[in-house]
């Protein structure tokens, strides 16, 4: 029994407290019977009850507070992270330009050449964006890579305009570049129908071979 109510206090101190206060309260009152002692009693009462109900709420609050500020930080560094990696990124895939050469507005933030900062072409298609536009585009995208972890994912960025993939995969023809860029989804290759085969899905021939010549 004991070892019940140690187990059961070690959980809830709150109820060690109302226990106590309880118990407090019956020695009170078998030693005074008095006005004053029953105002006592009562007082002893409340500040037994509602000061640990204070007390856990506070510690309740100050945990929180510390939980919200790792949260916070390490948020920061993620952020931290994700913006270095993409400036690596945009060095090698696009080129700096003090002013743009074919675009007058930045199609990311829809500001024109005249807002101060450089300006990157992208070396995969030729457009021209703000690189602080770009660097925010980059770190994004791989910041949704890493919360969604799909292994689908785009291996890199792609241009906001035209979609078309900062870098190659590797091995794969531009054609393949933009399909994985652009979705991700895996493709999974749709075989015509055969009548002679009972596992294979009956699809119409003509939209087969449409799907297959895309």
């Amino acid at each position: 029994m004991n070892d019940t109510v140690r187990r059961l206090f070690a959980r809830r101190p709150f109820l060690a407290f109302v226990w106590t206060s309880v118990a407090l309260v019956l020695l009170l009152s078998l030693i005074s019977n008095s006005g004053t002692g029953r105002v006592a009693i009562i007082a002893v009462l409340v500040a037994w009850v509602f000061v640990p109900f204070a007390l856990s709420r506070y510690l309740s609050y100050r945990k929180q507070v510390a939980r919200n500020r790792r949260i916070t930080e390490a948020e920061r560094m993620r952020t931290a992270k994700a913006n270095a990696r993409a400036a690596l990124l945009l060095d090698s895939v696009a080129d700096v330009e003090s002013r743009p050469t074919d675009e007058d507005t930045c199609a990311v933030c829809l500001q024109d050449e005249s807002i101060a900062g450089n300006w990157v072409k992208l070396k995969s298609c030729g457009h021209e964006f703000h690189e602080n536009c770009m660097k925010e585009v980059i770190a994004h995208d791989e910041y949704d890579r890493r919360r969604r972890r799909h292994s689908d994912a785009p291996a890199v960025s792609s241009c906001p305009l035209c979609r078309s993939p900062l870098m190659k995969s590797p091995g794969g023809t531009d054609k393949d570049n933009v399909k994985y860029s652009c979705s991700s989804t895996a493709i999974v290759p749709v075989q015509p129908y055969n009548s002679t085969s009972s596992a294979t899905i009956p699809i119409p021939a003509a939209a087969a071979a449409l799907y297959l010549n895309v």
